[in-house]
Protein backbone atom coordinates (compact mmCIF):
# COMPACT_ATOMS: atom_id res chain seq x y z
CA UNK A 1 0.00 0.00 0.00
CA UNK A 2 1.22 3.47 0.35
CA UNK A 3 0.23 6.62 2.17
CA UNK A 4 0.85 8.79 -0.63
CA UNK A 5 0.11 9.92 -4.17
CA UNK A 6 3.24 7.80 -5.90
CA UNK A 7 4.35 8.31 -9.48
CA UNK A 8 3.72 5.34 -11.38
CA UNK A 9 7.25 4.79 -13.06
CA UNK A 10 5.73 2.69 -16.04
CA UNK A 11 3.88 5.74 -17.25
CA UNK A 12 5.96 7.91 -16.16
CA UNK A 13 7.09 8.95 -20.12
CA UNK A 14 3.28 8.51 -21.41
CA UNK A 15 0.77 10.26 -22.70
CA UNK A 16 -2.17 9.13 -20.11
CA UNK A 17 -5.34 10.11 -21.95
CA UNK A 18 -8.79 8.61 -19.90
CA UNK A 19 -8.15 6.10 -16.36
CA UNK A 20 -10.23 4.15 -15.08
CA UNK A 21 -10.65 1.99 -11.68
CA UNK A 22 -12.38 -1.33 -10.59
CA UNK A 23 -12.91 -2.64 -7.04
CA UNK A 24 -9.05 -4.38 -7.89
CA UNK A 25 -7.89 -3.70 -11.00
CA UNK A 26 -6.67 -0.05 -13.30
CA UNK A 27 -6.93 0.62 -16.75
CA UNK A 28 -5.18 3.40 -18.47
CA UNK A 29 -5.38 4.91 -21.95
CA UNK A 30 -2.53 6.80 -23.76
CA UNK A 31 -2.24 8.14 -26.84
CA UNK A 32 0.68 7.04 -29.24
CA UNK A 33 1.45 8.08 -32.64
CA UNK A 34 0.59 11.71 -32.51
CA UNK A 35 -2.92 10.35 -30.95
CA UNK A 36 -3.38 8.39 -34.43
CA UNK A 37 -3.48 5.24 -32.15
CA UNK A 38 -4.09 4.36 -28.69
CA UNK A 39 -2.52 2.02 -26.18
CA UNK A 40 -4.84 0.53 -23.60
CA UNK A 41 -2.56 -0.70 -19.96
CA UNK A 42 -4.19 -2.61 -17.35
CA UNK A 43 -3.13 -3.99 -14.01
CA UNK A 44 -4.31 -4.86 -10.60
CA UNK A 45 -6.52 -8.55 -10.11
CA UNK A 46 -6.99 -10.70 -13.12
CA UNK A 47 -9.18 -12.38 -11.30
CA UNK A 48 -12.36 -13.86 -13.66
CA UNK A 49 -10.17 -11.81 -16.47
CA UNK A 50 -11.11 -8.61 -16.04
CA UNK A 51 -7.61 -7.10 -17.05
CA UNK A 52 -7.81 -8.41 -20.68
CA UNK A 53 -4.78 -10.18 -20.96
CA UNK A 54 -6.68 -13.82 -21.58
CA UNK A 55 -5.46 -15.12 -18.24
CA UNK A 56 -6.30 -14.80 -14.69
CA UNK A 57 -3.13 -13.62 -13.21
CA UNK A 58 -2.70 -10.41 -11.30
CA UNK A 59 -0.60 -7.79 -13.17
CA UNK A 60 1.64 -5.76 -10.46
CA UNK A 61 2.69 -3.11 -12.50
CA UNK A 62 0.77 -1.47 -16.03
CA UNK A 63 0.87 -3.93 -18.72
CA UNK A 64 -0.72 -3.54 -22.56
CA UNK A 65 -3.79 -5.05 -23.50
CA UNK A 66 -2.30 -6.93 -26.51
CA UNK A 67 -5.73 -7.13 -27.67
CA UNK A 68 -6.01 -4.22 -29.14
CA UNK A 69 -2.60 -3.82 -30.50
CA UNK A 70 -2.93 -6.81 -32.83
CA UNK A 71 -6.41 -5.73 -33.77
CA UNK A 72 -5.37 -2.40 -34.36
CA UNK A 73 -8.29 -0.28 -33.46
CA UNK A 74 -7.63 2.96 -31.52
CA UNK A 75 -9.16 2.72 -27.94
CA UNK A 76 -11.50 6.22 -26.93
CA UNK A 77 -13.03 5.53 -23.98
CA UNK A 78 -12.94 3.60 -21.03
CA UNK A 79 -14.76 2.23 -17.97
CA UNK A 80 -14.07 -0.44 -14.84
CA UNK A 81 -16.44 -2.24 -12.87
CA UNK A 82 -16.32 -4.05 -9.86
CA UNK A 83 -15.16 -6.96 -11.68
CA UNK A 84 -15.63 -6.14 -15.65
CA UNK A 85 -13.85 -3.72 -18.03
CA UNK A 86 -15.45 -2.12 -21.07
CA UNK A 87 -13.58 -0.09 -24.13
CA UNK A 88 -14.72 1.68 -26.99
CA UNK A 89 -12.79 1.13 -30.16
CA UNK A 90 -12.64 2.62 -33.25
CA UNK A 91 -11.31 1.28 -36.44
CA UNK A 92 -7.90 2.48 -38.03
CA UNK A 93 -6.94 2.32 -41.57
CA UNK A 94 -5.68 -1.28 -41.43
CA UNK A 95 -7.98 -2.49 -38.36
CA UNK A 96 -8.45 -6.35 -38.12
CA UNK A 97 -11.27 -6.48 -36.37
CA UNK A 98 -14.97 -4.67 -35.85
CA UNK A 99 -14.56 -1.25 -34.14
CA UNK A 100 -17.32 -0.87 -31.51
CA UNK A 101 -17.74 -1.59 -27.67
CA UNK A 102 -15.76 -4.26 -26.15
CA UNK A 103 -16.01 -5.89 -22.72
CA UNK A 104 -14.29 -8.87 -20.72
CA UNK A 105 -14.20 -9.68 -17.23
CA UNK A 106 -16.61 -11.57 -15.14
CA UNK A 107 -19.39 -12.39 -17.20
CA UNK A 108 -22.10 -12.97 -14.12
CA UNK A 109 -25.53 -11.41 -14.41
CA UNK A 110 -24.99 -10.47 -18.16
CA UNK A 111 -22.68 -7.72 -17.32
CA UNK A 112 -20.62 -8.13 -20.12
CA UNK A 113 -23.61 -7.33 -22.97
CA UNK A 114 -22.86 -10.83 -24.59
CA UNK A 115 -26.04 -12.93 -23.89
CA UNK A 116 -24.29 -15.40 -22.03
CA UNK A 117 -22.75 -14.86 -18.99
CA UNK A 118 -19.51 -16.63 -18.84
CA UNK A 119 -16.53 -14.59 -17.75
CA UNK A 120 -14.57 -13.90 -20.52
CA UNK A 121 -10.18 -13.02 -20.30
CA UNK A 122 -10.08 -10.64 -23.57
CA UNK A 123 -11.94 -8.12 -24.97
CA UNK A 124 -15.29 -9.24 -26.63
CA UNK A 125 -17.70 -7.12 -29.34
CA UNK A 126 -20.81 -6.81 -27.84
CA UNK A 127 -23.12 -7.06 -30.93
CA UNK A 128 -26.63 -7.36 -29.96
CA UNK A 129 -28.03 -3.61 -29.40
CA UNK A 130 -31.68 -2.75 -30.18
CA UNK A 131 -32.29 -1.25 -33.35
CA UNK A 132 -32.57 2.19 -32.25
CA UNK A 133 -28.91 2.07 -31.68
CA UNK A 134 -27.95 1.69 -35.23
CA UNK A 135 -26.04 4.84 -36.80
CA UNK A 136 -24.94 5.76 -32.99
CA UNK A 137 -21.80 6.49 -31.95
CA UNK A 138 -20.85 6.08 -28.16
CA UNK A 139 -19.84 9.08 -26.46
CA UNK A 140 -19.69 7.33 -22.81
CA UNK A 141 -19.55 4.42 -20.79
CA UNK A 142 -19.98 3.83 -17.01
CA UNK A 143 -19.84 0.64 -15.41
CA UNK A 144 -21.29 -0.39 -12.00
CA UNK A 145 -21.19 -3.49 -9.33
CA UNK A 146 -22.58 -5.64 -11.79
CA UNK A 147 -24.15 -3.76 -14.27
CA UNK A 148 -23.28 -1.09 -17.66
CA UNK A 149 -24.08 2.12 -19.47
CA UNK A 150 -23.19 3.34 -22.26
CA UNK A 151 -24.26 6.75 -23.82
CA UNK A 152 -24.57 7.21 -27.90
CA UNK A 153 -25.56 9.71 -29.65
CA UNK A 154 -26.83 10.24 -33.30
CA UNK A 155 -27.96 12.99 -35.21
CA UNK A 156 -31.35 14.66 -35.56
CA UNK A 157 -33.13 13.35 -38.40
CA UNK A 158 -33.98 16.70 -40.87
CA UNK A 159 -37.22 18.12 -39.74
CA UNK A 160 -36.91 17.72 -35.83
CA UNK A 161 -35.76 20.87 -33.82
CA UNK A 162 -32.88 20.42 -31.27
CA UNK A 163 -30.66 23.34 -30.40
CA UNK A 164 -28.45 21.77 -29.65
CA UNK A 165 -28.28 19.43 -32.96
CA UNK A 166 -28.21 15.87 -31.69
CA UNK A 167 -30.05 13.20 -29.97
CA UNK A 168 -28.58 11.17 -27.07
CA UNK A 169 -29.95 7.90 -25.51
CA UNK A 170 -28.54 5.39 -22.30
CA UNK A 171 -28.59 1.72 -23.12
CA UNK A 172 -27.72 -0.59 -19.84
CA UNK A 173 -27.44 -3.96 -19.37
CA UNK A 174 -26.13 -6.51 -16.63
CA UNK A 175 -27.12 -7.13 -13.03
CA UNK A 176 -31.06 -5.22 -12.47
CA UNK A 177 -32.34 -6.29 -9.37
CA UNK A 178 -32.46 -2.92 -8.00
CA UNK A 179 -33.46 -1.22 -10.94
CA UNK A 180 -30.01 0.31 -11.79
CA UNK A 181 -30.85 -0.44 -15.41
CA UNK A 182 -33.35 2.04 -15.96
CA UNK A 183 -35.84 0.00 -18.10
CA UNK A 184 -38.98 -0.22 -15.73
CA UNK A 185 -38.04 -3.20 -14.13
CA UNK A 186 -36.29 -5.68 -11.64
CA UNK A 187 -34.18 -8.20 -13.41
CA UNK A 188 -30.98 -9.00 -15.64
CA UNK A 189 -30.35 -7.88 -19.10
CA UNK A 190 -27.82 -10.08 -20.26
CA UNK A 191 -28.14 -7.81 -23.85
CA UNK A 192 -28.25 -3.63 -24.36
CA UNK A 193 -31.52 -1.69 -23.54
CA UNK A 194 -32.70 1.16 -24.12
CA UNK A 195 -32.96 3.64 -20.51
CA UNK A 196 -36.46 4.90 -20.14
CA UNK A 197 -35.42 8.76 -20.06
CA UNK A 198 -37.38 11.42 -20.87
CA UNK A 199 -38.24 12.13 -24.27
CA UNK A 200 -36.72 15.78 -24.74
CA UNK A 201 -33.68 15.32 -22.29
CA UNK A 202 -30.36 15.67 -23.68
CA UNK A 203 -27.71 13.41 -21.66
CA UNK A 204 -24.54 15.37 -20.96
CA UNK A 205 -22.71 12.39 -19.11
CA UNK A 206 -23.67 8.98 -17.12
CA UNK A 207 -22.09 7.74 -13.97
CA UNK A 208 -22.60 4.49 -11.74
CA UNK A 209 -22.55 3.64 -8.40
CA UNK A 210 -22.22 -0.52 -6.82
CA UNK A 211 -26.41 -0.55 -7.90
CA UNK A 212 -27.48 3.54 -8.78
CA UNK A 213 -27.03 4.95 -12.14
CA UNK A 214 -26.90 8.88 -12.80
CA UNK A 215 -27.56 10.86 -15.83
CA UNK A 216 -26.70 14.82 -16.09
CA UNK A 217 -28.41 16.47 -18.76
CA UNK A 218 -27.22 19.92 -20.57
CA UNK A 219 -29.65 21.97 -19.07
CA UNK A 220 -27.82 20.70 -15.44
CA UNK A 221 -30.59 18.27 -14.56
CA UNK A 222 -29.73 15.08 -12.88
CA UNK A 223 -31.48 12.08 -13.08
CA UNK A 224 -30.89 9.18 -10.72
CA UNK A 225 -32.12 6.01 -10.82
CA UNK A 226 -31.67 2.21 -9.52
CA UNK A 227 -30.96 1.25 -5.43
CA UNK A 228 -31.86 3.77 -2.90
CA UNK A 229 -31.78 2.53 0.58
CA UNK A 230 -29.44 4.45 2.02
CA UNK A 231 -30.41 7.66 0.15
CA UNK A 232 -28.15 7.60 -2.90
CA UNK A 233 -30.42 8.84 -5.38
CA UNK A 234 -31.21 11.61 -4.04
CA UNK A 235 -34.86 11.64 -3.83
CA UNK A 236 -35.90 12.46 -0.28
CA UNK A 237 -36.62 8.52 0.50
CA UNK A 238 -34.79 5.28 0.89
CA UNK A 239 -37.04 3.74 -2.44
CA UNK A 240 -35.48 1.84 -5.59
CA UNK A 241 -36.27 3.11 -8.56
CA UNK A 242 -36.71 1.35 -12.02
CA UNK A 243 -36.56 4.28 -14.13
CA UNK A 244 -34.67 7.90 -14.24
CA UNK A 245 -36.00 9.99 -11.97
CA UNK A 246 -35.28 13.57 -11.50
CA UNK A 247 -33.43 14.86 -8.77
CA UNK A 248 -35.65 18.21 -7.10
CA UNK A 249 -32.96 20.83 -6.52
CA UNK A 250 -32.77 24.23 -6.99
CA UNK A 251 -29.05 23.70 -8.59
CA UNK A 252 -27.63 23.56 -11.83
CA UNK A 253 -25.31 19.94 -11.23
CA UNK A 254 -21.94 20.29 -13.65
CA UNK A 255 -20.27 16.93 -13.06
CA UNK A 256 -21.32 13.51 -12.07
Amino acid sequence: MRAAPTLVPALARRCVTSIAAGKAHVLALCATQGHARSALYAWGAGRDGRLGHDDYAHRFEPTAVAFFQVARLRVRLVAAGDAHSLAVADATEDARERPGVYTWGRGAHGRLGLRRTLNKRRPHLVTEWPPSFRGCRVVGAALGGAHSLVLAEEAVPPGLVNPWGVRRAIYSWGYGANGQLGTDAVVDSPVPRKVKMPKFEVVAQIACGKAHSLALTVHGDLYAWGKGWQGELGHGDARLRVAPKKVDSPHQFVKV
